[in-house]
Order: structure tokens, then sequence, then C-alpha cells
């Protein structure tokens, strides 16, 4: 999204069964740019809206934590690394 927009429209309007780019050009800009985090660590707000839509069709899903099912220590080696900041100079 943040670096191959034209692409990114054609694929939400192909899914999104929409023609209207100009809408989706500003949608996309926001989730990119400000909603999008540096360093894409999850959340637990996202994990447990996740899980409780998966507790619809699987009840064990709601017992389930982020912190059961996440290993966010490639996350951390890449940061140390500088992976994050030298990707970002690219751009």
């Amino acid at each position: 999204m943040q670096t191959n927009e034209e692409e990114a429209v054609k694929i939400a309007a192909r899914w999104l069964k929409t023609s209207d780019t100009e809408s989706l050009k500003r949608q996309l800009k926001y989730i990119a740019f400000d909603l999008h985090q540096e360093i894409p660590y999850p959340t637990e707000a996202g994990f447990k809206l996740a899980l409780s839509g998966m507790a619809g069709t699987n009840p064990k899903a709601a017992a389930l934590r982020m912190q059961d099912i996440v290993d966010v220590s490639f996350l951390d080696q890449l940061s140390r690394t500088g992976f994050f900041k030298q990707h970002k100079k690219g751009r």
C-alpha cells in the first residue's frame, strides 16, 4: 500500500467490488500511513476481535489469548538490527 498505490487500489477494487478509485485511494492512504505501525507488532485488541469472531465457529478460540499463540521475537530481532529503519529509508 505504501510503495505501490496503483496496485493496492486495483486489488482493493476487485475484492470490494467497486470502481470508486478516488474513495479507495483516500482510504488506502489513511490505512497505510495513519493506521499502519512502523514496526508491525500485533495488538491485543486486534487479536481479541479476531478470536471473538472465530469463537462463533470454534468455541475453543474464545479461551485463547494473544500471548498463547503469538511469538514476536523475530520482530524484536529485526527491530534491534535496524531492519525497519533501513527499510523506511528505502521508500
